[in-house]
């Protein structure tokens, strides 16, 4: 789904961690509670960035999935 869209309509990517969201609503709970909860900005993300490392393996759009999801453990990482 991210690779179509970022491709496609050819928007830079913000990545976004937000950590903090079960502690205040977990999946067996009706109503969350009180929690701390953390948002993490990245950078913004360019196309070409994003298809820098090229796995011949994969089509364009996963291939831009995968670059995300390394940016993404990067950002958790150092949160």
């Amino acid at each position: 789904g991210i690779g179509i869209i970022a491709k496609e309509l050819n928007i830079p990517i913000v990545p976004v961690y937000i950590e903090g969201t079960f502690r205040a609503w977990p999946r067996h709970k009706i109503l969350p509670r009180p929690a701390k909860i953390t948002i993490s900005f990245g950078k913004k993300v360019t196309i070409d960035k994003l298809t820098r490392e090229k796995d011949d393996n994969v089509d364009i759009y996963q291939n831009i999935a995968n670059s995300l999801r390394k940016i993404m453990i990067d950002l958790i990482k150092n949160s």
